[in-house]
């Protein structure tokens, strides 16, 4: 982490929320740990975790009453926000997904948000297009993409077949 990193980790971690909602950063809820190293997953520069409820109605992904959690994991960076960090938020959502599940064997609703913050977005490519892609459209009620799922193939004298893959972890956690 150089300086410009720890610079705004620190204005942040020590900001209370109000003054950080008043200064455009408008989804910092929650308690807030600085640089949060995540097993062997990697390292969040922030990340709050808040209680929330989950109503009849809910959007997310547990349906129902009752509480859960929402982690929320910011990266920072003093250039273009790129993919490059957005694949390092996706690492430590991994790893948190892990640790509450696998380690913890924590069952429980919870969600993960990832917040990239950066100088300017990397808009080159289509990188730019993932916060429109997966952000909550309040004016439909939905979401673009609620879900990414993967699948290998395999072509042999008995036909195509498809096989779902998941479940991909590191073979040291580091929890």
């Amino acid at each position: 982490m150089d300086y410009f990193d720890k610079k705004i980790t620190d204005i942040i971690s020590e900001s209370d929320n109000i003054t950080l909602l008043l200064k455009g950063l408008i989804c910092l809820n929650g308690k807030k740990f600085q640089s949060v190293k995540i097993g062997n997953y990697g390292t969040a520069n922030i990340l709050t975790v808040e209680k929330t409820f989950k109503g009849p109605g809910h959007d997310g992904f547990h349906n129902g009453n009752g509480h859960g959690l929402l982690f929320t994991i910011y990266i920072i960076k003093d250039e273009k926000v790129g993919i490059s960090a957005f694949l390092k938020a996706v690492s430590c959502a991994r790893g948190i997904v892990s640790y509450l599940i696998n380690t913890r064997n924590k069952h429980f609703p919870f969600d993960i948000k990832l917040v990239l913050v950066g100088k300017e977005i990397d808009k080159s490519g289509a990188f730019a297009y993932l916060s429109d892609i997966f952000c909550f459209d309040s004016n439909w009620g939905t979401r673009a993409v609620v879900g990414i799922d993967f699948f290998t193939y395999n072509y042999s004298i008995e036909g195509l077949r498809f096989v779902p893959e998941c479940g991909f972890k590191l073979k040291d956690e580091g929890f």
